[in-house]
C-alpha cells in the first residue's frame, strides 16, 4: 500500500460546497478507491 498526504484549504468563509468536512471525506474516498494509506492530513483555514 502506498502512502498519501491530504491537504485541505478553505479560502472563503462561506464555502459550504467545499467545506473542510467535504474535502476530508473526498480525500478519504479517493484513498480508499486507489488503495492509499492516508498518513497525514493538513488543514489550511485560509
Amino acid at each position: 500500500m502506498n502512502n498519501a498526504v491530504g491537504y485541505m484549504r478553505l479560502i472563503f468563509k462561506d464555502q459550504s460546497k467545499y467545506s473542510l468536512d467535504v474535502q476530508e471525506a473526498t480525500i478519504n474516498t479517493y484513498c480508499t478507491k486507489y488503495g492509499l494509506e492516508l498518513v497525514a492530513l493538513f488543514k489550511d483555514n485560509g
